[in-house]
């Protein structure tokens, strides 16, 4: 599967955001049953709080990638 972004017109910190959101929906729809996935609130919601804690709190990032 692709994910295609159409980033005309975006700030990067929200084509950032946007392609999490993207790609929370492609792990749910992988390794989730349909009656399981995540609502497109829940997506956004999570996309949301990920991105803000990485942003805040750059350690965490580099911590789970191992890469600084």
């Amino acid at each position: 599967d692709e994910i295609a972004l159409d980033v005309r017109g975006r700030t990067e910190q929200r084509i950032r955001e946007t392609l999490l959101h993207e790609v929370l929906h492609a792990i749910s729809s992988r390794y989730l049953t349909n009656e399981d996935s995540l609502e497109e609130r829940q997506c956004k919601a999570i996309a949301s709080g990920l991105f803000d804690v990485w942003q805040s709190n750059p350690d965490i990032a580099e911590f789970i990638t191992g890469e600084k």
